[in-house]
């Protein structure tokens, strides 16, 4: 476990300084740049479901241990739990950013879209990041209008697996950790 939340934190790092640092004027660049694919962003976001999955098998297999193990075990498992949550939902962020501003429209003023934000016609990945972790907490979208087929079948996967993630994981593991207390 300990290896698997160094992986993701990392990844969250590195996430989360091109979410920050990157300017408005570049976004679409580097959004194009970065995408992986369907594919991959979906089985990386199983991978992620199953460590969080395997944390609180972790838990739940190890038994009662000495009170000095397990604090280091709750700690672990929670940490795998919290970080393939935030992990799940900003690639799901990188991936919106990625379907919004498809290089399949040759125009630079142009862009794919699908979503449709408030106030504002070119967003950041903070807009993305914000829409993606509103679908992970409500299963819902907020005030940002999906426009297209495509984007509302990602924002289906995305919701489903939100849900399946909030239900199973997050009940089992609040469930086995009061069982400890």
């Amino acid at each position: 476990l300990a290896t698997y939340d160094a992986f993701a934190f990392a990844i969250l790092g590195l996430i989360w300084v091109t979410v920050t640092l990157t300017p408005r004027e570049r976004i679409r660049a580097v959004a194009q740049r970065q995408d992986v694919g369907r594919t991959v962003i979906f089985i990386f976001v199983i991978f992620v479901a199953c460590a969080a999955l395997f944390a609180v098998a972790f838990l739940i297999r190890s038994g009662k241990p000495e009170e000095r193990h397990l604090s280091i075990r709750l700690l672990l498992a929670l940490a795998t739990v919290v970080l393939s949550w935030l992990l799940m939902h900003s690639v799901f962020g990188l991936r919106y950013a990625h379907k919004f501003y498809d290089d399949s429209v040759n125009s630079v003023e142009k862009h794919a879209g699908g979503l449709k934000f408030p106030e504002d016609d070119l967003p950041d990945y903070r807009d993305f990041a914000y829409f993606s972790f509103v679908i992970g907490m409500t299963c819902q979208v907020s005030d940002v209008n999906v426009t297209s087929r495509e984007m509302r079948r990602l924002v289906l996967v995305h919701g489903i697996l939100s849900f399946g993630f909030n239900t199973v994981i997050l009940a089992l593991t609040i469930n086995t950790v009061s069982s400890f207390l």
